[in-house]
């Protein structure tokens, strides 16, 4: 009630992570792609069942009234943010490097597979849903991964660079660039919404379509930065915090338990382990590189933020555990961005 049209404020720094996603395709390192994707999507599967299983566990000793219920807790938990991930990874300034290439490409397996489970979710509420939904988000995921994402990789860049940037008089190349990955950025988005894949997918895979057009990142970073910065400012002020229960937090039950469930965050540290050797351990080196990118791994696979926020709003909406248990998986996943 303190904050006017808080609706608005949300829409606004959802459109911070959607840009953040652009980046992180814009950026991304094919080549690099190549050799790790496999890690990658390995490292989101497990991320996934680890904290499932985990919450799954805790859910049941804590008395969860339904295997829906149960089931809807260890999924409160199983996204990695790429919103706070990857502003850690930027702070750190290794982004760019191979391990952080390899947490992003997770992060967006990790998201995907987050909203095939909300779309699971959804159609588990209904009273007689028919078995074609849900199959449906998985079928559209992995079709518009293969499809688009191959897209992206091969032929597309090339197109747009050959075929219409260097058509057009270079001083309205930049607008041309930003024109196309706006349109293709309006047409990916909702594609993905209404299939019930990830519309964050589409703005990856948005952004990837010119990770190998010649400059499209510097220009990128150029003219949306500063403008980036503040709107990631906005959703974590609002995307994420207009989401957390306050009130709740004097109860010790609730704090108690938000303590417990951090059991399930940190089920993902061994996901470091998938991390391949990066880089050789040079004369001198205090520190072993291979450890250093494992663990840098394992605590970015920890974060957790807005759609964490989403799977248990939505399952508190529907009635599936109460407000304490909400509360308590909203104080674990806090204490995980910290």
């Amino acid at each position: 009630d303190f904050v006017p049209y808080p609706e608005a404020l949300v829409l606004i720094g959802e459109i911070g992570l959607i840009t953040l996603l652009l980046e992180a395709g814009i950026e991304l390192d094919v080549a690099q792609l190549r050799e790790t994707g496999a890690k990658a999507l390995a490292i989101g599967l497990t991320g996934t069942v680890l904290p499932l299983a985990v919450g799954l566990g805790l859910a049941i000793a804590q008395g969860a009234t339904s295997m829906k219920s149960a089931l809807a807790v260890g999924a409160s938990f199983s996204p990695t943010s790429l919103g706070v991930a990857g502003s850690a990874l930027k702070s750190g300034k290794i982004a760019d490097t191979p391990v952080g290439q390899l947490i992003v490409a997770a992060c967006v397996v990790d998201d995907i597979l987050a909203l095939i489970l909300l779309s699971i979710f959804q159609v588990l509420v209904k009273d007689s849903p028919s078995i074609i939904e849900y199959f449906l988000p998985i079928i559209s995921s992995v079709g518009f991964l293969i499809v688009l994402g191959g897209s992206a990789v091969t032929w597309m860049p090339k197109f747009i660079e050959n075929r219409i940037l260097a058509k057009v008089p270079e001083n309205y190349r930049d607008f041309t660039m930003f024109s196309i990955m706006a349109l293709m950025l309006s047409a990916y988005l909702p594609l993905m919404y209404y299939t019930k894949a990830s519309y964050l997918m589409g703005a990856f895979l948005t952004g990837c379509s010119f990770a190998l057009v010649d400059g499209a990142y510097k220009k990128f970073m150029h003219k949306m930065h500063d403008v980036m910065i503040w709107l990631l400012r906005v959703f974590f002020a609002a995307s994420i915090g207009f989401q957390v229960p306050v009130t709740l937090y004097s109860d010790p039950y609730v704090v108690g338990w938000g303590f417990i469930m951090y059991a399930c965050i940190i089920a993902k540290m061994p996901l470091g382990l998938y991390v391949p050797q990066f880089e050789d351990k040079r004369e001198g080196q205090t520190y072993n590189p291979l450890t250093r990118d494992r663990l840098i791994t394992g605590l970015s696979m920890t974060c957790r933020g807005e759609m964490s926020f989403i799977i248990a709003s939505f399952a508190l909406g529907e009635g599936l555990f109460p407000a304490k248990i909400y509360a308590a998986i909203t104080w674990a996943v806090l204490l995980s961005c910290i």
